[in-house]
């Protein structure tokens, strides 16, 4: 899964769902099986009925979904990859605080190899875990039977 953070610094106001009537009104078009996130009133959709691993979330909005779907997914295997060390560092550091019900660990390249190095046997060797990584994680490692990978803030 891949969450994008969507900044829009001039947010259009929603379109009405009833338009004024024209002088020759057209039938409106059936509603897509799957409409855009921000179409929702809803700022959290459900992770489950998006059958593509990928959402596009408002920036501030982006760490309330990324607990969602941690707390969805607690029987499964995960790594977020997050762009630097002080994302991985702060989300690693205020999800452990928040207790989410499964083994939590980081990896990011301010970390020692021997830490980096234990890390990664605590995740191949755990079923139920959620990784917190830059990229160091996916230059050349093999993390075994992981669930999902996702992209984070």
């Amino acid at each position: 899964m891949v969450l994008e953070a969507e900044h829009n610094p001039n947010p259009s106001p929603n379109p009405s769902p009833n338009p004024s009537p024209s002088p020759s009104p057209k039938p409106s078009p059936d509603p897509s099986p799957n409409p855009s996130p921000n179409s929702s009133p809803n700022p959290h959709p459900d992770l489950h009925s998006n059958p593509e691993p990928h959402q596009v979330v408002e920036a501030e909005h982006k760490l309330e979904m990324l607990w969602s779907f941690v707390k969805s997914h607690l029987q499964d295997k995960v790594i977020v990859f997050c762009s630097s060390c002080k994302q991985v560092q702060y989300i690693h550091a205020a999800f452990s605080a928040l207790r989410p019900g499964t083994s939590l660990l980081c990896l990011h390249g301010r970390q020692k190899q021997m830490k980096r190095l234990a890390t990664y046997t605590q995740f191949c060797q755990k079923a139920h875990v959620v990784l917190f990584a830059t990229d160091v994680a996916a230059r050349g490692l093999d993390f075994p039977q992981v669930g999902w990978g996702s992209a984070s803030p």
